[in-house]
């Protein structure tokens, strides 16, 4: 299985690409990481469908894509060696609907995947999806394609889609194998502070609390790896 992830060139996942690396280096892994350039958040996540079309040309075999803002806690080849279907994703229930996140995704070798993501790069740029995040794209395509049978889906386990936070208080007792750290916040956080407004009267924005929690778990699995937290930077 070949692990796939890309980031955009700035301090705030430059930071997480160490991070990445060094977990499932301590698990004897490695991966293909591409590094683009820096680009709005939405922008970035659109060209994932186009980086994965790219690496399953690449690659033989199951690729198993990760956002780079995630910590690798365990890899169980048993458990992915054992996928029989086309994608394996994980889904999270909001009230009474399911929403995909694509944070995580295990993509069989085969023609069905290969047009899946080809459907998924064209779909993103269409007029009637700017603006929408790639996974919401995604989850209507597959909704299509599961309704008149093109495609076999497994539901990953939440411990390969493991929000820290928001999992943390939805399953309390459940460890982590891949974890994910929302880089995303900081992005906006950055973005919210960088607006004319607030650099022409010197003003910033307080981090939230979605924000700290963020960041002191980020502060905790980066001294687990002998890694030190920037003193500057995205963290002012």
């Amino acid at each position: 299985m070949q692990i796939v992830a890309f980031y955009t060139d700035d301090e705030v996942y430059g930071f997480h690409v160490e991070l990445f690396q060094k977990s499932l280096s301590l698990l004897g892994w490695s991966a293909h990481i591409r590094k683009i350039k820096k680009a709005e958040w939405l922008q970035a996540t659109a060209y994932k469908p186009s980086f994965l079309c790219e690496m399953r040309d690449l690659y033989s075999g199951p690729i198993l894509y990760l956002d780079i803002d995630a910590y690798i806690h365990d890899i169980d080849e048993y458990f992915f060696n054992n996928i029989e279907h086309d994608i394996a994703i994980h889904y999270i229930q909001n009230g009474s609907k399911f929403e995909l996140l694509s944070g995580t995704i295990y993509l069989a070798d085969n023609q069905v995947v290969h047009d899946l993501l080809q459907e998924w790069r064209s779909r993103v740029y269409f007029p009637e999806n700017r603006g929408k995040y790639d996974q919401f794209v995604l989850q209507e395509i597959l909704d299509e394609w599961i309704k008149f049978e093109k495609i076999k889906v497994d539901l990953l386990p939440a411990e390969y889609c493991y929000i820290f936070d928001k999992f943390k208080s939805k399953y309390p007792k459940l460890e982590p194998k891949i974890e994910h750290l929302q880089a995303s916040r900081e992005i906006k956080f950055m973005q919210k502070n960088n607006t004319f407004l607030r650099r022409l009267l010197g003003l910033r924005a307080r981090p939230s609390n979605s924000l700290l929690r963020r960041r002191r778990r980020l502060g905790e699995l980066a001294a687990a790896v002998g890694m030190e937290m920037p003193s500057g930077g995205f963290f002012l």
